[in-house]
């Protein structure tokens, strides 16, 4: 059973100190190479891995530290590759179930799949205290969250995107703040956006800007950082553009940059691109663009058992193609593709 939009999309990348240690490992995937084969990797790196997931969920971080960067190192001597990563994620339902992913990118790939914008070197101020203050917000809002004490949609007009909500009596004091603080400081947050060093806080701006008014300036704004060198902003970036673009059908949300996402290194990347790109399936002309365009790499995704990318990819297939041949019958979405694509 999936878990519909998002799995919340409030699954935990190593989060620690929230979930029992003992919780089950459910699926592995390898994405990004053929060189290697999930089976060696489970061979030679699953005790490793399943340590390193359980130290940080011991609270135990430098451990965990020392073990992902031994994974990363040993895993990128296996061949060629310019990135190697083993993310363990944990979704928010029944059995709190792990998928590990092991995500690589060949040397060979690496002009295409981490095409990203240069690293950015400035150090710029915090805007009448506005990534103070979104710190706590995100602070309160993660305890709320594991306490199990919050509720309903992520968003709530006229934010476009407002990650925890303010509803709950502990969040209402940040609404006005936020929102008068984000319109105030519309361009200072755009430059933290484009040019801050810290990729924390360029990541804190992307959400901060969900909060002006003009849905178009926003994705004007946002787009150019779905290129950012940080999977960290690349993540909060795509995460408001999923909303613009499945609440929000009267804002343009350019398709091609979200089409590169989606071979971007992280299974974050491909996440949150996926997501966008079903909000932006129904759209006029977007069926063949995503046919023509990301047709196998979506059966490809569609192969993983990691939820977070299989379930997009397949709820895209089936409104490009009006057809449901099931979630794992790969021979029948194969042969529609090959029919529609005259491959």
């Amino acid at each position: 059973m999936r878990t519909g939009l998002l799995v919340l999309m409030l699954v935990l990348l190593f989060a620690p100190g929230v979930l029992a240690a003992e919780s089950p490992i459910k699926g592995w995937d390898l994405y990004g190479t053929s060189r290697i084969t999930l089976e060696e990797i489970r061979q030679k790196f699953g005790t490793k891995i399943e340590k390193a997931w359980n130290a940080w969920m011991s609270g135990d971080i430098e451990g965990f530290v020392k073990l992902d960067e031994e994974l990363t190192r040993d895993i990128k001597a296996m061949g060629p590759f310019a990135y190697a990563r083993a993310s363990a994620i944990t979704y928010f339902i029944p059995g709190r179930p792990v998928y590990v992913m092991v995500d690589v990118v060949e040397e060979q790939d690496r002009a295409t799949r981490m095409d990203f914008l240069p690293q950015p070197a400035k150090e710029l101020p915090d805007p009448d205290g506005l990534i103070a203050l979104w710190k706590e917000y995100e602070k309160t809002g993660e305890v709320l969250r594991d306490k199990g004490e919050l509720k309903g949609k992520d968003t709530k007009p006229p934010a476009f995107h407002s990650l925890y909500g303010f509803e709950h009596p502990e969040l209402r004091r940040f609404e006005e703040p936020v929102r008068t603080g984000a319109r105030k400081n519309k361009d200072r947050l755009i430059e933290i956006l484009r040019n801050d060093r810290d990729d924390q806080h360029r990541g804190m701006a992307a959400f901060l800007l969900a909060h002006i008014e003009d849905g178009n300036e926003l994705v004007r704004a946002l787009l150019p950082s779905v290129r950012d060198p940080s999977s960290f902003v690349r993540n909060n970036v795509m995460r408001v553009l999923i909303f613009v673009a499945k609440d929000h059908p009267e804002i343009d949300v350019p398709i091609q940059p979200i089409l590169k996402a989606i071979d971007y290194p992280d299974v974050s990347d491909r996440n949150k691109s996926l997501y966008v790109l079903d909000g932006l399936a129904d759209r006029k002309g977007n069926r063949e663009v995503l046919i023509r365009e990301a047709g196998p790499k979506l059966l490809r995704i569609l192969r993983l058992t990691q939820p977070n990318n299989h379930d997009p990819a397949y709820s895209i297939l089936k409104k490009i193609s009006g057809k449901d041949f099931g979630d794992r019958d790969y021979t029948a979405w194969e042969a529609w593709l090959r029919s529609v694509r005259g491959d």
